[in-house]
């Protein structure tokens, strides 16, 4: 990597590299914002789960931490609280994020989401990007696993 190579132009040891995985896709919604749009979805979840697969594969390749926010929302979704992925350490953040938002976002159980768009309109506004919820589900994430890999850095 060029930030890691000291024969690199672009050499910065201090640097420090998190990768993150592109959100699951809620199909149905994507489908149903095409059609009212007037043109075809290009997305799907089946071909995102590849690109989230693939950051996590070179995150590992090179010993850098990764948030695994696809198998997140994906586990929330069905009413999973633990992330079943090895390469992901975020279960306990998930199962966390679940105890302090579920009043206020209804998370649903498995089998039990009664929504057309399968439960992913609580974590995406169009089936693509974040809503608030899914940003806050991303913010946890990404600052626990800034504190588990980089705090003792900070302490010496």
């Amino acid at each position: 990597m060029l930030l890691r190579d000291p024969n690199s132009d672009y050499y910065s040891p201090d640097t420090r590299i998190m990768f993150i995985t592109p959100p699951a896709i809620g199909d149905r919604m994507v489908e149903d914002v095409a059609k009212r749009n007037g043109y075809e979805p290009d997305r799907k979840n089946a071909v995102t789960k590849l690109y989230a697969d693939a950051v996590k594969k070179v995150a590992k390749e090179h010993d850098l931490p990764v948030v695994d926010i696809w198998t997140a929302i994906e586990d929330l979704v069905r009413g999973s609280t633990s992330v079943d992925s090895p390469d992901c350490k975020t279960e306990n953040n998930v199962a966390g994020f679940v105890e302090s938002n579920t009043a206020e976002h209804d998370v649903p159980t498995e089998g039990a989401s009664t929504s057309p768009f399968e439960g992913y309109e609580k974590y995406l506004l169009d089936g693509l990007h974040l809503s608030r919820s899914g940003n806050e589900l991303l913010f946890r994430l990404i600052v626990s696993e800034i504190e588990k890999t980089w705090s003792s850095e900070n302490t010496a």
